[in-house]
């Protein structure tokens, strides 16, 4: 135990002397708007400051892109990668502009890198495409990793891009992965995420490995850095869709809860097939739930309770 204490400890040290080396860049909010896929659809305000950070891990070059993708980060990448050799990336946002994200992600298959999640971090979207693009794809128990279907925004509503799928499945046809896969990663609608597991991964091909140890500690030094905490234990419940739907309840009594946690003080107890409205969707702690009007008050159940009509 002490040991892996001091492990995490010298890990933590030497991520934030990383952020020392290179420090912060800053985006513009003209730069933030520019995403076309994750964070806006996901009902969150993009951050103002995100982080590029380079430097070595147990002599190893790796580089760290914490927060979203945004259009011009691959030229940004480029620069800083240009002279390291087999890097680790890891990544930690919530998606952002897909072509960028793409393109960053040729380049790091091209150098035969390798990428990671760590422990309680999120890559949503446009980040797990590029993530997908790791010659060794390094993900840990509470990462969490997640995919939909490309779109655009059309009169502020998330609409599928038929275009935007071509591109994708040819990018992860690139990588090798199986048709199976590649179902799998478009399946979802642009309002929803599908979050994947190791045995979704096994299941359609994808293959992943775990982190060598010590390095899943590598949530905790991120969640240290300014504008960078998306720890999920201390932030709130992922938002996933803002949405308005009607649903009916599944074949059981089911809880409603003041908050989105099973531990939660009960509101209410909904009847099987009666009419529920959804106000939105959101993940917390890799379980599903949906917001619900519960007269003038809002409550939450989760979503596998529920069918949306």
């Amino acid at each position: 135990m002490l040991d892996d204490i001091a492990e995490a400890r010298g890990l933590t040290a030497r991520l934030l002397r990383m952020a020392v080396v290179l420090g912060v860049m800053w985006v513009t909010p003209a730069q933030a708007r520019d995403a076309t896929d994750g964070a806006d659809a996901a009902g969150t305000a993009a951050p103002v400051v995100r982080h590029f950070l380079t430097g070595k891990i147990d002599g190893r070059d790796t580089i760290v892109l914490n927060g979203q993708i945004n259009t011009g980060d691959d030229q940004e990448f480029i620069r800083l990668a240009s002279g390291l050799d087999h890097a680790l990336i890891f990544l930690n946002g919530p998606g952002g502009n897909m072509i960028t994200a793409l393109n960053i992600g040729r380049y790091v298959r091209t150098r035969g890198w390798d990428t990671a999640v760590a422990d309680k971090q999120l890559c949503m979207s446009a980040c797990a495409e590029l993530w997908l693009a790791g010659t060794t794809r390094y993900m840990t128990d509470t990462a969490l990793i997640g995919f939909h279907a490309a779109y655009q925004v059309e009169q502020d509503k998330a609409v599928e891009s038929s275009i935007g799928n071509a591109l994708v499945g040819a990018y992860l046809n690139s990588l090798g992965l199986s048709d199976k896969a590649v179902i799998y990663i478009t399946y979802s609608p642009p309002e929803d995420i599908q979050i994947l597991t190791k045995a979704d991964a096994i299941a359609v091909g994808i293959d992943v490995a775990p982190l060598p140890r010590g390095l899943a500690t590598l949530g905790t030094a991120l969640a240290d850095m300014p504008s960078a905490a998306t720890d999920m234990a201390s932030m709130p419940p992922r938002l996933v869709v803002l949405t308005r739907r009607v649903a009916k309840v599944r074949d059981l009594w089911t809880t409603v809860h003041r908050d989105p946690d099973r531990a939660a003080p009960a509101m209410a107890r909904l009847r099987p097939g009666s009419s529920v409205t959804v106000l939105r969707l959101l993940w917390s702690m890799k379980l599903k739930w949906a917001e619900v009007e519960v007269g003038s008050d809002v409550g939450y159940v989760l979503s596998r309770d529920i069918d949306p009509s």
